[in-house]
């Protein structure tokens, strides 16, 4: 699946994310978003299996950030799966 992360500089209000929004997102393929803060930053984690981050990115950025904020992607250099052990040594 793949992944972008935007992060946001927070100006203490809230990311946008109206319906015109999640439309123009869900043509671009992403199919989950999730949002995380602290007081200084807005971080927005989208996953899509069917949309290409390297080609998406700047639109992604222009949808999430609406051109109000300063805003950077990170994209995923590693991903894995862990599976628990049933002892610990």
């Amino acid at each position: 699946m793949a992944m972008l992360v935007v992060l946001l500089e927070s100006d203490g209000g809230d990311v946008a994310l109206g319906s015109h929004a999640v439309d123009r997102l869900g043509r671009l393929g992403v199919t989950s978003v999730a949002l995380l803060r602290d007081e200084r930053t807005a971080c927005v984690v989208l996953e899509g299996r069917a949309f290409d981050p390297a080609t998406a990115a700047c639109e992604i950025i222009s949808i999430v950030s609406a051109g109000m904020r300063s805003a950077r992607a990170l994209k995923p250099v590693m991903q894995m799966a862990l599976q628990g052990s049933s002892t610990i040594s």
